[in-house]
Order: structure tokens, then sequence, then C-alpha cells
């Protein structure tokens, strides 16, 4: 079966030189020739294109003398040219239409750098720019511009437009950055403008005004740069809010965006959290950035706000990626580039017709399919005015059509029109590498590196045989047993780098994503058996351990004898050792009761002499208890701090008698009283507590204060801190110099020798630290006593 092609017009006489054929994609033949380019033949229709060299458009044909055709797996057509070298043509591409200011040409973008967009009834684009208003006629694809003119009403306030809002009259209402707000009527042609003026109530705050929004009511919102204001058409007054962290105030005075949900509430980004406002209740809601919290907003610069026919919202932030909020739950999901995000700095947020996200970043625009949770990413390559683009500059038109702006001009994107690029790019591990020797080699699926135990710090590269967008394609690897989860990395650094890998048997696993739709594509597996040294493997342990056992058994025996006749001599002297402990522990006590004993019956006499009979059996009655609670504890070595801290109480009872409320004392327990179910070594704390009363607080002028406090260190051990703001240990001694020069005080003595003989039987570490404390001119205050005391078992 032939078909013939005829009808093949061309200025030029059409060479009879044929050179190469090849099939494309749907059908159509494409035909080489020597002088006359590539035809493109459709077999269907009939239809023939010729494609030739055009000197004025740079993704022309190199040379019109084509000696080669191919067809490479992803459908990308190649043409070897005589003298120019390769071209190729890829079917899957889309480019960007692009606008920007062309020199000499009155009719192009008067300014590369744009702010917003603006459709009126007439299809008309209205762009706001760094050089006024450009005013785009889509059939002719030509603008005209309005600027600033001093003392012209018919002229802009300024040249640096910013956002633009239509009213419900038609008007068009424009922000600038430094000029305030001019209102645009478009039957007269006349502009009114608004500025700040200082000290005007009703004026508009700021010269700044970066969004502007019309509510349902025809009120103008507008978001400035020193706080958010609303103004009244009708009476041509501002009301700025309040602002401030509490529910009647805004976060912050800068504002970037606005929007109002299907529910009336207005939502507005500022350059601290994300608000909602409730005209009703006239009352805000704050949300922020909160470190460790995955349900909060990621960034508290907020930019473009979007929200989608299910009511949910889509907040793009500076630095903290796409955010979702779902106003039912408050919970914020959050997409980043580890997601497919192309770049974590969100500007605005635009649907399409189908329901995908489009969100301008400063790495290009990423399309979001809500569906299917992936995203495909666009950048200059693909025709886009560049990298970064600017807040605000994100619109879809009455058509369906995209445009987006940055610092080089826009782009208007048709997404009806954008291919479906699935075409998945084989991959191949190109090479493997341990310590700096490379073997670059094409390993297939399920290969087996087999490696010794000394060449553990390996590295595999990869790459994938995309001829369209190789730089774009990013990898996920993961080492079984090694890595908990997938690794990702992209085409900069396609390579898996491993260091210090036991021996054994691991999987390496490796796929590619695209750049489209961030569709994970095929997998490759590769064994890896490092194997271990030859004393370390098994034949080498059982043997090993065998003769281990042996001497093990051996030396236990030997030591065994050993032990047998150490452990008499060891009973025999720890029993020796409890004896002595025990009887220097009674003699200990012996040394304290008869020293409290005296002081206490000083006391009782005391009050007999002064015939004061009920504080005499008042002492009597307190004292028979403490005597009473000192013999039961005499009676352990160990009692619970608990029945500490009650004979304790009673024994400074007695003092604040005997002393008549010279001052008073507290016993705080930290953090619960759990603590005092512990046990330690019995009447520990009572010679400081002594010592505290005798030589601080009695020659105290006024009245003075007691604190012992119990906490618990650590594990295992209570601190007990003993404080008093007596007269200090200094000015103690000399006053017991000049009264009781032969008095010596044993108690806290006895106590120390108490403390170290149960650390060292007890091996566990008992510290006394005493500090004396000072008031803010230097002089004595009081002082601290601070005890660490372990606790032990029933």
């Amino acid at each position: 079966l032939y078909k013939t092609f005829a009808g093949i017009e061309s200025s030029e006489e059409v060479s009879r030189w044929i050179t190469a054929i090849t099939e494309g994609d749907n059908g159509t033949l494409w035909v080489g020739t020597y002088g006359n380019g590539i035809y493109l033949m459709n077999e269907t229709t009939g239809k023939t294109t010729n494609l030739v060299h055009n000197p004025d458009q740079i993704h022309s044909l190199s040379n019109n003398y084509i000696s080669a055709l191919l067809k490479d797996h992803q459908g990308n057509i190649w043409a070897g040219t005589a003298w120019k070298g390769v071209c190729k043509f890829n079917p899957h591409a889309y480019r960007f239409s692009h606008y920007q200011h062309t020199p000499h040409n009155p009719g192009s973008l008067s300014n590369n750098i744009v702010w917003s967009f603006l459709e009126l009834p007439d299809g008309k684009i209205w762009i706001a720019t760094d050089g006024g208003i450009n005013i785009m006629n889509p059939s002719t694809g030509n603008f005209t511009t309005i600027t600033y003119k001093q003392n012209d009403e018919y002229a802009l306030s300024g040249n640096n437009t910013r956002s633009f809002c239509i009213d419900r009259k038609g008007n068009i209402w424009i922000g600038y950055l430094f000029s305030g707000l001019s209102c645009y009527n478009p039957s007269t042609r006349k502009l009114t403008h608004y500025r700040n003026s200082p000290g005007c109530s009703n004026c508009l705050s700021n010269n700044t005004v970066w969004d502007i929004l019309m509510d349902r009511n025809g009120k103008l919102w507008l978001g400035t740069f020193d706080g958010l204001n609303i103004f009244d058409p009708e009476t041509s007054t501002f009301t700025k809010l309040p602002e401030g962290t509490s529910e009647n105030g805004l976060s912050h005075s800068i504002v970037f965006s606005l929007l109002e949900d299907k529910k009336g509430n207005i939502w507005i980004g500022t350059n601290n959290g994300l608000n909602q406002y409730d005209p009703l209740q006239k009352k805000f809601s704050h949300f922020f950035s909160t470190p460790g919290c995955k349900n909060c907003i990621s960034n508290n610069n907020v930019f473009g706000i979007y929200e989608d026919d299910n009511g949910i919202l889509w907040i793009g932030t500076m630095g903290g990626g796409l955010n979702r909020l779902d106003p039912k739950t408050g919970k914020f999901t959050v997409f980043n580039e580890a997601g497919g995000l192309a770049n974590n700095v969100v500007y605005d947020i635009v649907p399409d017709n189908n329901g995908n996200l489009w969100i301008t970043t400063n790495h290009g625009v990423s399309q979001y399919n809500i569906s299917s949770g992936q995203f495909t990413n666009f950048d200059v390559s693909d025709g886009l005015q560049g990298y970064e683009h600017n807040l605000g500059a994100a619109f879809k038109n009455s058509k369906g059509e995209l445009f987006f702006g940055g610092m080089n001009g826009f782009n208007i994107l048709n997404p009806e029109k954008v291919p479906d690029r699935k075409i998945p790019a084989p991959l191949w591990i190109s090479g493997f590498r341990i310590f700096s020797n490379t073997s670059y080699r094409e390993y297939q699926n399920n290969d087996t590196i087999i490696l010794n135990y000394r060449d553990n710090f390996f590295t595999f590269l990869f790459s994938s045989i995309d001829f369209n967008d190789a730089a774009k394609m990013q990898y996920e690897y993961r080492l079984e047993n090694i890595d908990k989860r997938w690794r990702r990395t992209d085409a900069q650094s396609a390579m898996a780098e491993y260091t210090n890998i036991a021996p054994g048997n691991y999987v390496f696993r490796l796929r590619s994503i695209s750049p489209y739709q961030g569709i994970k594509q095929q997998e490759i597996k590769i064994n890896v058996i490092i194997t271990p040294p030859w004393y370390a493997t098994w034949t080498f342990r059982i043997t090993a351990t065998l003769a281990g056992l042996i001497l093990l058994t051996l030396i236990l025996i030997g030591r065994i004898r050993r032990l047998r006749k150490k452990h008499a001599m060891a009973q025999q002297l720890l029993d020796l050792e409890k004896r002595l402990f025990d009887t220097e522990r009674k003699a200990l006590r012996l040394q304290m009761n008869p020293h409290f004993i005296f002081n206490t019956l000083n006391a009782i006499q005391f009050f007999i002499f002064q015939n004061d009979k009920l504080s005499a059996n008042r002492y009597i009655s307190m004292f028979s208890k403490l005597m009473r609670q000192i013999l039961i504890n005499s009676q352990y070595n160990t009692i619970m701090l608990k029945d500490e801290i009650d004979a304790l109480e009673l024994y400074i009872e007695l003092e604040l008698l005997r002393f008549g409320d010279k001052f008073e004392f507290r016993i705080i327990v930290r953090p619960d009283e759990r603590i005092l179910e512990k046990y330690i070594p019995s009447m520990i704390l009572q010679p400081y507590i002594e010592n505290a009363i005798r030589h601080g607080l009695i020659y105290r002028e006024e009245k003075g204060l007691l604190k012992i406090e119990i906490s618990e260190k650590e594990v295992g051990k209570v601190m007990c801190v003993i404080e008093d703001n007596g007269v200090g240990r200094e000015k103690a001694e000399e006053i017991r110099k000049r009264t009781k020069p032969e008095h010596v005080s044993m108690g806290t003595k006895i106590t120390e020798s108490r403390l170290k003989l149960m650390s060292n039987l007890y091996k566990s570490e008992m510290t006394v630290t005493v500090n004396d404390l000072k008031d803010e001119n230097g002089n004595a205050s009081g002082t601290r006593i601070e005890l660490i005391i372990p606790t032990f078992e029933k």
C-alpha cells in the first residue's frame, strides 16, 4: 500500500534529494532533505508542514541540510545537519508565552518588573509594573500605558504600581509603592488620589498599598505597610483596624495579602502570622508558627492566600513552603521542597479550570494536583520569564489562562495545552566507587557486588537517560538494614555514599522521580555482600568459643578454690565492720542525747522558776514525745524520712517554747510528699538544726526564720537544705568566746563522723556543704547547710 503526498508549496525549488526518513508520534512522517529542511507529513490528514532555518528564531533548525533523523525512546526527534551540529525536537515540550520590554518597540511592555494583573469587562488586561500601568490588548498583543505626570488629573500618582481592584461601579482602584491609592474612573479617565496625611485619623495610614480587596458589602480593604485600612466609598473615609496580639488586634502592621472567604471572614497575611478577622464580631484570630508544632503554620511571613471550592485555604509563606489549612479543624499541612515543591518561598496560588493549583515561587512555578498530591515544576528552560516571581503577580483570566509576573516581564499559560509528560526515562547505575577508585560500568537490576571487609567505604553513581529534563530529575535510594527511610537527591548530586558499613548482606534500591507529576518511575535493586575478616567467620568463632570455654572452666575452678578460702575471712571481717559501726553509732547517740537532755531540762527548770506552769507542762509533754520518738528510731539503722521530720518538728517546737517565739520555721518538701517514704540514717539533721538555732537565730534582734527544704537530688539521693537568717558563724563564734569560752559543740562533728562511717560501709557518698550567706552590703545574713544523703531500702 502506497500513499502519495502532494501539494507541497515552497517559494524555492523543492529539493528532490531526500536524505532521511523517520516516523514520529501520531503517525507523522519526518522527511529530511538536503537544502529544504524537514517536511512533516501527517499520514491521516495528508497535511504537510515544512521546518526550516529562521535566523530570527533561536529554536528553529540550525541548518536546512539534513543528513540524518532519529527518534529516541522518549519520542524526541534528532536531526543531524551539515556543518551546524545536531538539533533536537521535543514533541512534549511546552513553552510559556513570554512578554517583556523590547527596545525600540513602543507597543511592547514598558517595564519588565511586574506586580499585579486585572482583567476588565472588555477583556483587556491591566498590568501593574515599576513603570506605571500597562494595558494589554489580547487580540493584538500590544500594550498602552498610563504613567505618572505631575499635576495631571489623568495621570497616576506614581509609577511604582503594586495592586488592583475593580469596584461595583466599574471604578479601578490602584495601590502604589510610596504613592498611596488612586481611583480611576473609566468614563472620565480621571484619577482621584488618596495619600497619608500625618495627624489625620480618617486618612490612609500608609502610602504603600500592597493589596486591595472589595468585600461583599462593597467596602475596600487595603493592606499597607502600616496596618489594615477599611475604605468606605460612600463617605470616602478610612478606618485603620487596631494592632496587637489580643483578639482585638492585627498581629503585625505590614500586610501582604487579603482574602474574603465564603463565610465573609477576612484573611490577612502579615509579616508576623496569619490573621482571620470576623467583621460581625470584630475579633481577630491569629495563627503563628511554633517550633516543634506539626499542625501549625510553617512560617510567620505570610504571602498569598487562596480558598478552593471545598473551603480549604492554601497559604504561601516566605521560606516555609505551601500550607494547607482546614478551617474546620484549624490544622495546617505543609508542602515543601522535600515533597516536590519547586522552592520554599511561595508567593501566590491560583487555580486552573481542572482544579489544579499553580504556585509561584523563587525557583519557578509549581503545578500541584490536589487529587494525586503530586507536583510538576516549570522553570526558565520551559520559557518562564525567570526563576523569581513577585508577590501578587499571579492571575487567572475569564478564559482560564494563567498569568505569572516577575522581574523579567510575565508569562501567559493555557493549562489545557500543557502536554502530559509521563514517558519514563531509563535509570541506570553508571559506576561504583570504593574509596577513591571508581569502576565505570553499567550494573543491571539484581546484580551482586561482593566486597572485602576493608572496602566498606563505597559510593553508587547513577543517572537517568533523559534527553529533555535530566537536570530536573530527582532520585530516591535506600540501603536496606542501614537506611531506615528513603533518601532523596537530585541530578547535581546523583550518588549515594556509604561509610564504615559492617560486613553482611545488603540490598541497594534506587528509583527515579520524574520532574513532572512527581511520578516514581522504575526501580533498580543491587545486592551488596561484604565478607567478614577471617577472625569474624563462624568457623573461627565456634573454634575460639570452645577453646575459651575450656580455658574459662579451668580458671573458674582455680578461682572458686581461692574464693572459698577468702570467703570465711571476708565474712568475719564483715561481721566485725558491722559490729564496729553499730557500736560507734550507739556511742555517738549517747554523746548527743545527754547534750540535748541537759539543755531541755534547763529549759523546764527555767519555766518552773518563772512559775509558768502551762509552759513547763507543755514543754514536758512535747519532750516526752520526742524522747519516745528518739528511742523508737534508735532501734533502726535507717528510718523513714517522714519520721525524721516528725521528730525534728517536735524538737523545733521545744526550742520555740524555750526561746519565746524568737524565730519561726518552715519545712518544705519538693516535688511532693512521696519523697517522705524514703529511708535515711536517723537523727542526721538535728545537730545542724540545733546549731542554726543556738548559734544563729537566738542572737538575732528581730524575729528569725529557719527554713528546711527536702528535695530529691537524683535517683537514690535526697538533698536537705537547712537555712537560717541568723547572725552567721563568724559573729556566733565571737559571742561564744565572750559568753561560753569553755563550751565545745560536738553535735555536728559527731554527725559528720557518722556520715563518713556510713559512706565507707555502704559505698555511697554523703556530703555536707556549709555556706555563709551575705546581704547586698557584704554583711553576714545567715548560714545555709546542704546535705546530700543517700536513701536506703527498708
